[in-house]
């Protein structure tokens, strides 16, 4: 329960999250997961969680596997193979911010912000949309398509695309590839709004905003036509 503690990942194991199926709606709204092995885990359920931030777990901020999951306003950060990992299934995120500056011990992970997979299930869609994926990895996504239904939908994101051929042509629409500029990031840090001078700001469409969303995280309306992208609207002046 020490300070040092509370920013250290791996400290205990994982949320586990199994319905008896995904007709039963789950949900968290404004809670804080952190410093597990694996902050939650999502199997054959439906969930809604908003307002929530997952940080400084060791393997995975987010896991769910052949699930339908809808998530708004969400900040997940640092994991030494991904913040959000997504194994087939049904997703809708909006207003989210994926980052990943995991540097602690001798990490052998990718480093991603997002890993889409549909290795053991069918991935029947997955949206994200005014959303950012940004960190230490040069691709701050990896696609791991094995054949099969592999279906996805990004737009008005800011990604880390260092590599783009990587991914298939047309993959991503509306998408800037530059640092989005977070207050602090690194060394376990978890402050991810936007500094003033932020490429990010602006990047985002009102026609993805629902009545989820309609806030950010921390309860700033959002308004056009300064629509931002991620969980917080409100960029601010690093003097302050």
């Amino acid at each position: 329960m020490d300070e040092r503690s509370d920013s250290l990942p791996n400290m205990w194991g994982k949320i586990y999250l199994k319905s008896p199926n995904n007709s039963v709606l789950n949900s968290i709204d404004y809670a804080v997961i952190r410093s597990g092995n694996i902050g939650l885990e999502v199997e054959d359920s439906k969930l809604n969680i908003l307002n929530t931030k997952i940080i400084n777990n060791q393997e995975i901020g987010l896991y769910a596997k052949n699930s339908i999951v809808n998530g708004r306003n969400l900040v997940i950060n640092n994991a030494d193979n991904t913040t959000l990992g997504l194994e087939g299934g049904t997703y809708d995120f909006r207003h989210c911010t994926f980052a990943n500056y995991f540097n602690v011990g001798q990490g052998t992970g990718e480093n991603y912000s997002l890993v889409l997979s549909n290795d053991g299930f069918p991935l029947i869609q997955a949206n994200f949309y005014n959303s950012i994926f940004y960190g230490i990895s040069s691709n701050s996504i990896y696609f791991d398509n094995v054949g099969g239904i592999f279906n996805y939908d990004f737009d008005y994101n800011i990604i880390r695309l260092d590599f783009p051929d990587e991914f298939p042509a047309n993959a991503f629409d509306h998408t800037i590839s530059e640092d989005p500029m977070f207050v602090e990031s690194e060394d376990l840090m978890n402050d991810l709004r936007l500094l003033n001078d932020s490429p990010a700001l602006g990047h985002a469409s009102y026609d993805y905003v629902d009545a989820d969303c309609q806030d950010d995280i921390l309860g700033d309306t959002r308004t056009e036509p300064n629509l931002n992208p991620g969980a917080y609207q409100n960029p601010v002046n690093p003097e302050d």
